[in-house]
């Protein structure tokens, strides 16, 4: 479904991005804080179950979960699905000792961000106190494994996820840009630059990689040709 052209394009654009140099305009930002419509589209935020990969018979409930889980053994993966201690609730931020008032659902709107346990499972110190294993550094994906994965994982979300799906389509040509509030102080320090986000300075300069604002942007471009707005 997903071209080697279409993936390299996501993989280039993305190293661009993280030079610092890129002067973006028409912007729509999401992120997991944002208001209600664009924290739809955070891959923390809880949406409706979706099949993943399809006819597998696996479901989740945020694409985080769905693309976290292969950062660990085989073992472990179960927990990420949608009844899993991991991918299905919040239940597991009380052992790590972050409050659960600040991912919850906020009101009629703003959802809850359940992807966030998904999201710090990664860091060894959480998996651990998780019972995790995270996998070898000899199994870790490429760049391009890594997007190929995630357009496929947001591709089955928003497939089935209406009002998200409208939502990201409704954007138009704007350009997506997952915010990151500190990023731009990664490029005044010896500080890794962002990979996924980024933040757009009052010059429209982008600072950070920008990678799910390019992959969304890509997967928008397929579901304009595939969906009409609020089709059932």
């Amino acid at each position: 479904m997903w071209e080697k052209s279409e993936i390299d394009y996501v993989v280039n654009q993305t190293i661009e991005n993280q030079l610092g140099k890129r002067k973006v305009q028409n912007i729509y930002r999401f992120w997991s804080g944002a208001k209600p419509e664009p924290s739809k589209l955070s891959n923390l935020s809880k949406c409706e179950r979706f099949e993943y990969p399809k006819n597998s018979g696996n479901y989740y409930i945020s694409a985080e979960a769905a693309f976290q889980q292969y950062f660990f053994e085989e073992k472990d993966r179960e927990r990420f699905k949608e009844d899993g201690d991991i991918g299905g609730s919040l239940a597991l931020l009380d052992i790590l000792k972050v409050k659960k008032e600040n991912w919850e659902k906020k009101n009629s709107n703003r959802p809850e961000m359940t992807g966030i346990v998904s999201k710090m499972s990664k860091k060894l110190v959480n998996a651990k106190k998780m019972g995790l294993t995270l996998i070898t550094n000899e199994q870790k994906k490429s760049l391009e494994e890594i997007v190929k994965l995630f357009l496929e994982i947001l591709w089955c979300k928003y497939s089935v996820n209406i009002e998200a799906r409208n939502i990201l389509m409704n954007t138009g040509t704007k350009y997506l840009v997952e915010f990151g509030r500190g990023d731009k102080y990664a490029y005044s320090s010896n500080r890794k630059k962002p990979l996924w986000s980024a933040l757009d300075d009052k010059d429209g300069t982008l600072y950070g990689g920008n990678l799910q604002g390019e992959i969304h942007m890509l997967v928008r471009k397929k579901l304009i040709k595939n969906y009409s707005y609020n089709q059932l």
